[in-house]
């Protein structure tokens, strides 16, 4: 049997309901050389007996294992068991678009030095209900630095990794409980650290789900690890050197105005208030930046 080129790893955690659905988008691929690698992080659902029962694809080999909190520890197992040459991530509650693996492969084809290929999604909230497109393209001279200061531009379900690139650096996802929400966000900036080749596929190929166990469901964990996340390649990394004090506060303003945004939705004058302030002691320039960034943007909304 030959080797498969990608290797999906999927890693789960009591979705029966979803998991099938996801699958589904795997196995209905126009690219067939592929094997699925299910880590189950803990399933007390059937999740195993649903699997035996509806599924005989060889390409498909299930693992459980105790429960670990996060997806890192799982994610991190399905690399090791990979024997693709490249791994690509799925979420058990996200879906491919049937062209998807195609399109990646011609991506690898056109452009043999990439090592991570992201493509753009549609983001379903919690209901199912569309809310809008997610592009993850971007252009950068030091795409490490545009990620930490700009925000990260990669999503685990829709990026794709040389599988040497990881094993070879030692590059895997933390699972420090720090970087629990936070652990691909993490990986994403050390692979481009290390020199990772990133490009994109402009193109939406699959919907990503929020739901309360990831980071947009789980708003104040995710916003607590983000913080050590920060802290983490702004003092340890130490890429920026002599300003990495200049660019900690910077990151930290934009976790405050984070805050100020939520409490404003909310109708929470005071505690805005107070993150305003926060805001502007972090980083006086941050949040006229912002200001005019908006104001320009509706300008020109309306012009057009």
């Amino acid at each position: 049997m030959k080797s498969p080129f990608f290797s999906v790893i999927i890693p789960t955690f009591n979705r029966t309901a979803k998991l099938p659905i996801c699958l589904n988008s795997v196995l209905s691929q126009t690219f067939t050389n592929f094997e699925i690698i299910i880590i189950d992080n803990g399933s007390t659902d059937n999740t195993e007996n649903m699997i035996l029962a509806e599924y005989e694809d060889y390409r498909i080999r299930y693992f459980w294992q105790e429960g670990s909190g996060s997806p890192a520890n799982p994610r991190n197992q399905g690399i090791h068991k990979a024997r693709g040459a490249w791994v690509a991530f799925l979420d058990s509650d996200d879906v491919w678009y049937p062209e998807k693996l195609d399109n990646v492969y011609n991506q690898i084809q056109d452009q043999s030095e990439t090592d991570v290929i992201c493509h753009n999604e549609r983001m379903f909230d919690q209901t199912n209900q569309y809310t809008h497109n997610i592009t993850h393209v971007r252009k950068a001279d030091d795409m490490y630095k545009s990620m930490l200061l700009d925000g990260n531009c990669l999503s685990p379900s829709a990026t794709t990794i040389r599988k040497s690139f990881l094993t070879e650096k030692e590059l895997f996802f933390n699972e420090s409980p720090d970087f629990a929400i936070v652990e691909d966000y993490d990986l994403w900036l050390r692979l481009a650290k290390n020199g990772a080749v990133i490009t994109f596929i402009d193109k939406t190929l699959g919907d990503y789900v929020v739901d309360g166990g990831n980071m947009i469901g789980d708003w104040q964990r995710y916003i607590t690890n983000l913080e050590k996340l920060y802290e983490h390649h702004a003092f340890v990394v130490q890429d920026f050197e002599p300003e990495k004090d200049k660019i900690y506060n910077q990151l930290i303003a934009k976790i405050h105005f984070q805050r100020l945004k939520k409490a404003l939705k909310e109708r929470k004058c005071s505690e805005a208030l107070k993150e305003f302030f926060k805001t502007l002691r972090k980083s006086p320039t941050f949040l006229p930046g912002i200001i005019l960034s908006k104001v320009f943007f509706v300008f020109g909304s309306t012009r057009s």
